[in-house]
C-alpha cells in the first residue's frame, strides 16, 4: 500500500500526554502492524534468511511512512509536542520526518523487556547511509539473554544476528548501539562468562579492535553482509557451519585478515557511485557522475507528511534532462518521475530509483540543516565589526535613541530607552517587562513595534493575542530568555494568570489529564515552559490589572497637543525625499541592532555599592518596584559589556564571568527609574491622573474669570470632551475611575439632565490648622500635568549630579528614591 493512497488513519498511535515507554511501544506496536501488511517486507527478509518465527519473536517491524497518519496534525500544540517527544526519542528527524522510513527496525530489549534501542536497515540500498539508530535511546547488548554461553558469535548488527539466529544458532549477540559495543558491554559480556567469541562479518575488523583485549578472539571475514551470505545460500545451516569451522584465532598483537572474495556462486552487486551533494533547501544539486539532479522548492515545506519540489535530472555529457513538480513523499509520484526520466534520459530504472531515493534523503538533510540555521542566523565579518563598533560607542545610548527615531517613533525619549532596556534584559537573570499606556491612535504600538524590530528574530515570540491555556503548551524552551510581545493587553485578557507567574516566577507549569491507551485509565502528565521573558505589552485600557501592574514597568505616552504637532510634522517629513531616504536606510539600522544584540553574552551582572542605595518601603508595592530598578541597572550594564570590566571568580570549583556596572549604568538607571517608577506609586493610571488635572485647570479657570468659589464651580463631560478632544468613553471611564477614588463627586441629577461633577478638595474647608497640597498634585513638589508621581534620586535628575565620593564603591553617593513619590494626599 503506497502512501499515496492511503488516508489519514482513524486510530491514534497514543493520547497526546504519553510517556515515553509507553510511545516508544505503541511505535513499535505500529512498525510490527505495517511489516504484517507490507508487500516489500516481507520478502526482503526471506531473502536475508530470516524467518517468520524469528521476526516474531525478535518484533522486527517496518516504517512504510505512516506513523505521521496517526500523530494529531502538527498545528495543534498536543501534536506539536508529541512530534517533539519523538525527536528527543531519535524517531522523528528535526525535519518532521520519519528517521527509519524505509527500514526494517529491530529493537534492541533488556532481559525485563525494556526498550533499550532500535535499530533500522534500510530496504533500497545505495551510497547513502543503509543503517540507522534512534539516537534517543542508551542501547545495549542484541540478545543479551545468549551470553550465558561461554563461546558466543558476534556479528556486526542485529539483522546479521537474526539471520544466524534463524539457521538454528541461538548463541549469537550484536552490538545495540552504533559505533560498536561500548566498555560496560565488554565488561557485562566478562561478568557473564564469557571468554571466546567468533566474530562474523563485513565489519569484523572493527569489532576486533575493541573485543582483542578482553577475550579470545577468532575472525572469519566473509566481505559481504552475512544475512546476504545466509538468504543466498540453499543451505543456510551448512553455510553457517563451514564459515563457523573457517574462524581464524586472532591475537591482539597479531596481523588481521583482510576481508576475502566474495563466494563463486554469489553475484556482485553494481557498483554505486557516490553522491556529491552541494547548495541547501532553496536548490540542492546531488550529482552521480556524468547525471546531475536539482531540487528546488523545499525550504518551502511547512507539514511533515508533504515535501512538493520542481525536481530536475539532467545527463551533462548528451544534454538530456526531465523535469517535473511532484511531492517526494509520494511513492507514486516519484515512480511516475522515474518511468519518464528513464525514458527521457535512456537510463536504467533501477538505477535511477537509487538515485532518487538518495536525493529524497538529501533533501530531508538539506531541511534539518536549515532548521538548525534558522535558530541562529549566519553574521558576515563585515556585519560582525559594524555590530561592534556600535556596541564599542561610548555614545551607545545616545544611538539608541536617534536610531528609534529613524524608524518612526517622534519623541518619548524616556519611554523608549526603558522598553529597549527591558528587551536587552532578557538576557539577564532578572529580567523586567514593561505595559504601554496610552489613547486609542496616541503611537502606544509605535513605540512597542519599534522597539522589537530591533531585537533579533529568534529571540522574539510576537503574538496578536494568547488564550488562557496557550503559553503553557509552548515547547518547553521556547520562551527562554526572549522577548514576549503581545499586541494588546485585552488579547491577553485570558492568559493573565499566567503572564503573572512566568513575570514573576520565572517558569509556568500546568498538569494535564488524558487516558492511557495500555489500561484505559485516567493518569496525568505535567507540562512545564521554562522562562524567565521579558514581556512588552500595550494596552488602551484606562485601568490595568493591579497584579499584573506591579510586576511590569507603566509607560504612559505623551498625548499633548505639542507632541501632536511634532508627530503630524514627522509625518510630512517622511513624505519628502528625505524621509524616503530614511525609510531605506532603515532596514540598515535594523540589522546592525539585531547583530550587535546577538553578540551580547547573557553574563552575571554585579552592582558595586549596590549596599548605598535607598528605596522607598513604606508600602510592599516598593518591594517589587526595587527589583526593576535593579534591574535597570543590569540591563544597561549588559548592553554596554564591551566597555564594561568583566571579571570572574571560582564558585564551587567552577569559573563564572560577570560584568560590573559602573557609576553611568547606576546613573542611567536612577534617571530613567525616577520618570519611571515613580508613576507606579500613584493610585491613578497616567491618563486619569491627566484627566484630573484638566478638570482642577478648568475649575480653577472658571472660578478666576467667574470671580466664583471653586467648590460651587460644576463642570460636564461635554466641556471635558471639548476641553481635551478625547472620546466620549474615555472620559466617562476616567470620571468614573475618580469618583470611585473620590477625587470628584458626581452632582445629582433627574432624568436626561447632564452629568455634573464637583472638585471633591474644593469642598474642604480652608480654615485647617494646616495647609494642604492640592490632592491631585503628587508629594515632590510636581506640577499635577507632569503625569504622575515623581521619584527623587541625587544625581539623576536635569541638575548637576553632584560629586562622586571617593569612599564610595563606583564613585557615587547614596541615592535615595522617594518614598511618597506619587501619592496623592488623602
Amino acid at each position: 500500500m503506497t502512501v499515496s493512497a492511503m488516508t489519514r488513519m482513524s486510530d491514534p498511535l497514543v493520547v497526546e500526554s504519553e510517556t515515553d515507554e509507553a510511545l516508544f511501544e505503541a511505535v513499535l506496536s505500529h512498525y510490527e502492524q505495517r511489516l504484517s501488511v507490507s508487500e516489500v517486507a516481507g520478502p526482503a527478509l526471506a531473502g536475508m534468511g530470516i524467518t517468520d518465527a524469528v521476526t516474531q519473536r525478535f518484533r522486527v517491524g517496518y516504517a512504510d511512512r505512516t506513523l505521521g497518519l496517526r500523530l494529531p496534525e502538527r498545528k495543534r500544540v498536543g501534536g506539536r509536542a508529541l512530534r517533539s517527544q519523538l525527536v528527543g526519542l531519535g524517531l522523528y528527524r528535526r525535519s518532521g520526518h520519519e528517521h527509519f522510513v524505509g527500514c526494517l527496525t529491530v529493537p534492541v530489549l533488556s532481559g525485563s523487556g525494556a526498550v533499550l534501542g532500535l535499530f533500522g536497515r534500510r530496504l533500497q540500498r545505495g551510497s547513502g547511509p543503509e543503517e540507522f539508530w534512534a539516537t534517543g535511546l542508551p542501547g545495549g547488548i542484541f540478545h543479551a539473554e545468549a551470553t550465558s554461553c561461554d563461546e558466543l558469535v558476534v556479528v556486526a548488527s542485529p539483522i546479521e544476528a537474526l539471520a544466524v539466529v534463524s539457521v538454528g544458532h541461538e548463541a549469537v549477540v550484536a552490538p545495540g548501539r552504533p559505533g560498536g559495543f561500548s566498555r560496560g558491554d565488554r565488561r557485562a559480556l566478562q561478568r557473564a562468562g564469557v571468554r571466546h567469541l567468533i566474530v562474523l562479518g563485513a565489519e569484523w575488523e572493527h569489532l576486533c579492535e575493541q573485543l582483542d583485549e578482553d577475550f579470545e578472539v577468532a575472525t572469519v571475514p566473509t566481505g559481504a553482509p552475512l544475512s546476504e551470505l545466509l538468504g543466498g545460500s540453499g543451505d543456510p545451516p551448512a553455510a553457517l557451519r563451514a564459515l563457523l569451522a573457517s574462524a581464524d584465532p586472532q591475537s591482539s598483537h597479531g596481523e588481521m585478515h583482510r576481508p576475502g572474495p566474495l563466494p563463486p556462486d554469489r553475484p556482485a552487486l553494481p557498483d554505486q557511485r557516490a553522491p556529491t551533494v552541494s547548495g541547501d533547501a532553496a536548490e540542492l544539486h546531488v550529482t552521480f557522475g556524468a547525471r546531475r539532479w536539482r531540487v528546488r522548492g523545499a525550504d518551502r515545506q511547512r507539514g511533515p507528511d508533504t515535501l512538493r519540489v520542481a525536481l530536475a535530472v539532467t545527463d551533462e555529457e548528451d544534454g538530456s534532462f526531465h523535469l517535473d513538480t511532484l511531492d517526494l513523499c509520494q511513492a507514486k509520484a516519484r515512480s511516475g518521475f522515474v518511468e519518464a526520466a528513464s525514458a527521457e534520459l535512456s537510463a536504467e530504472h533501477q538505477v535511477l530509483r537509487l538515485e532518487l531515493t538518495e536525493v529524497l534523503f538529501a533533501t530531508e538533510a538539506a531541511l534539518a540543516n536549515s532548521d538548525a540555521a534558522r535558530d541562529v542566523p549566519a553574521m558576515t565579518e563585515t556585519a560582525r565589526q559594524d555590530a561592534l563598533e556600535l556596541l564599542g560607542d561610548p555614545r551607545l545610548m545616545q544611538r539608541v535613541s536617534e536610531d528609534l527615531a529613524v524608524l518612526g517613533v517622534v519623541g518619548e525619549e524616556t519611554n523608549l530607552l526603558v522598553a529597549y532596556l527591558s528587551t536587552i534584559s532578557r538576557k539577564a537573570e532578572r529580567p523586567f517587562g514593561v505595559v504601554i499606556q496610552s489613547s486609542t491612535a496616541a503611537g502606544k504600538s509605535t513605540l512597542a513595534d519599534a522597539v522589537c524590530q530591533l531585537v533579533p528574530e529568534e529571540d522574539l515570540a510576537s503574538y496578536s493575542a494568547l488564550t488562557g491555556q496557550a503559553l503553557y503548551y509552548v515547547g518547553a524552551t521556547d520562551l527562554a530568555h526572549k522577548v514576549l510581545a503581545v499586541a494588546e493587553e485585552q488579547g491577553a485578557a485570558r492568559a493573565t494568570y499566567a503572564l503573572k507567574l512566568l513575570v514573576t516566577e520565572g517558569r509556568l507549569s500546568i498538569a494535564s489529564t488524558g487516558k492511557d491507551p495500555a489500561t484505559g485509565k485516567l493518569r496525568t502528565r505535567a507540562y512545564e515552559v521554562a522562562g524567565p521573558v521579558a514581556l512588552v505589552l500595550t494596552t488602551t485600557a484606562t485601568e490595568i490589572d493591579p497584579e499584573l501592574a506591579n510586576r511590569l514597568v507603566v509607560l504612559g505616552v505623551d498625548e499633548e497637543r505639542a507632541q501632536t504637532r511634532a508627530i503630524q510634522a514627522a509625518q510630512r517629513r517622511a513624505a519628502t525625499l528625505e524621509g524616503l531616504v530614511a525609510r531605506m536606510r532603515r532596514q540598515a539600522i535594523v540589522e546592525r541592532h539585531r547583530n550587535a544584540q546577538r553578540l551580547l553574552e547573557p553574563l552575571p551582572v554585579v552592582i558595586g555599592g549596590a549596599e548605598d542605595l535607598v528605596f522607598p518601603d513604606a508600602a510592599t508595592r516598593h518591594r517589587r518596584d526595587h527589583q526593576k530598578l535593579l534591574s535597570l541597572i543590569c540591563a544597561s550594564a549588559l548592553l554596554h559589556q564591551h566597555q564594561r570590566t568583566q571579571g570572574s571568580i571560582e564558585v564551587d570549583g567552577r569559573s563564572v564571568r560577570y560584568i560590573e556596572a559602573d557609576a553611568s549604568d547606576v546613573a542611567l538607571g536612577l534617571g530613567l527609574g525616577a520618570t519611571v517608577l515613580g508613576r507606579g506609586g500613584d493610585e491613578l493610571a497616567p491618563q486619569t491622573r491627566r484627566l484630573l488635572a484638566a478638570c482642577e485647570h478648568h475649575v480653577m479657570t472658571r472660578a478666576e474669570s467667574e470671580d466664583r468659589d471653586p467648590a460651587a464651580v460644576t463642570f460636564t463631560r461635554r466641556e471635558l470632551r471639548e476641553l481635551l478632544g478625547w472620546s466620549e468613553h474615555q472620559v466617562r471611564s476616567g470620571l468614573g475611575a475618580l469618583v470611585a477614588l473620590e477625587y470628584l463627586l458626581a452632582v445629582p441629577g433627574g432624568p436626561g439632565r447632564q452629568h455634573c461633577y464637583l472638585l471633591a478638595d474644593a469642598l474642604v474647608p480652608r480654615d485647617e490648622a494646616e495647609p494642604r497640597e492640592p490632592r491631585g498634585t503628587p508629594r515632590g513638589g510636581r506640577d499635577p500635568e507632569s503625569r504622575g508621581g515623581t521619584a527623587s534620586c541625587a544625581g539623576a535628575t536635569g541638575d548637576p549630579a553632584p560629586e562622586a565620593d571617593a569612599d564610595r564603591p563606583n564613585g557615587h553617593e547614596s541615592v535615595h528614591v522617594g518614598a511618597d513619590a506619587g501619592r496623592g494626599d488623602r
